[in-house]
């Protein structure tokens, strides 16, 4: 497994991966920018991915956007976990929501 950075991440070739998957905690309903913009350039077509998210309150899926994105580039979407993310003290909130734009690739 190996984890890119998609707030570091300007470009990444995953041509040679079979199961990509997107993680991000959820801001304003959706998961976050950096990541959607990087799903958007360098998700190939025709790959097989799933979406791991963190949020404030479940209920609905949050994974709309990237999904869009995905079904766009011909995926085929494996599926999608969510959980509640942690409350962290608000000194720290900064650092634990930028812990939160990863995206993770699997060959």
């Amino acid at each position: 497994m190996t984890l890119i950075d998609a707030a570091e991440a300007s470009d990444a070739d995953l041509s040679g991966y079979e199961l990509i998957g997107f993680a991000s905690g959820i801001y304003f309903g959706k998961m976050n920018e950096k990541v959607l913009e990087f799903a958007g350039k360098c998700l190939p077509e025709n790959k097989k991915v799933f979406f791991i998210f963190t949020c404030g309150s479940m209920g609905k899926s949050y994974t709309k956007a990237i999904k869009g994105i995905a079904v766009s580039k011909g995926a085929e979407i494996l599926g999608e976990y969510g959980c509640r993310g942690g409350e962290p003290p608000p000194v720290s909130r900064l650092y634990f929501c930028m812990d939160c734009q990863f995206v993770a690739r699997y060959r």
